[in-house]
């Protein structure tokens, strides 16, 4: 018996043979197009001076901020001024509250002892506060393993008391 794929062979092999298809760019092509993107890059001393004058072009007026500003790298975005125009339109209503309420303190009552109060009788304890096992001292009393120690040979004197008056050992 003879398979298709060995019947096929030979009329194959005696067409013509085809030409290799080129997929891209040949290897002797491709290196001559990085020395020429590398010949054409700035050099260091050109990186330098850009960015030597970009640092010259920065405003130099406000140089260090406010002492507790935190330094931010990411753009200024819409959201983020939003934001800060409704934090100083919360601010500005402060300030406004509390001039009316310096005026009228006596007219305002405390409120009672042990009521909560929004945002106020919030006890947050971290765990990083606490001290940690290794940190602790090795003086300190244990109690359950005191009591083990206790229980231990008292537990075992009563199992031998007990099972050997039955005479099961």
């Amino acid at each position: 018996p003879v398979r298709a794929e060995e019947a096929a062979a030979p009329a194959t092999e005696a067409a013509a043979p085809v030409a290799p298809v080129k997929s891209g760019p040949s290897n002797e092509d491709q290196t001559r197009l990085d020395e020429a993107k590398r010949a054409a890059a700035p050099g260091k001393e050109e990186r330098l001076r850009a960015s030597l004058e970009a640092i010259a072009k920065v405003d130099q007026s406000n140089i260090g901020g406010k002492i507790n500003e935190k330094p931010s790298s990411a753009p200024v975005t819409s959201r983020k001024v939003k934001k800060q125009s409704i934090i100083d339109v919360e601010k500005q209503e402060k300030k406004a509250a509390k001039a009316s309420a310096s005026a009228a303190t006596s007219s305002m009552a405390a409120p009672p002892v042990g009521q909560l109060i929004a945002y106020k009788n919030k006890v947050i304890i971290s765990p990083s506060d606490m001290l940690d096992e290794d940190e602790l001292s090795l003086a300190r009393t244990n109690m359950p393993l005191l009591a083990l120690i206790f229980a231990t040979p008292i537990s075992i004197f009563l199992f031998f008391y007990v099972f050997g008056s039955l005479n099961i050992i």
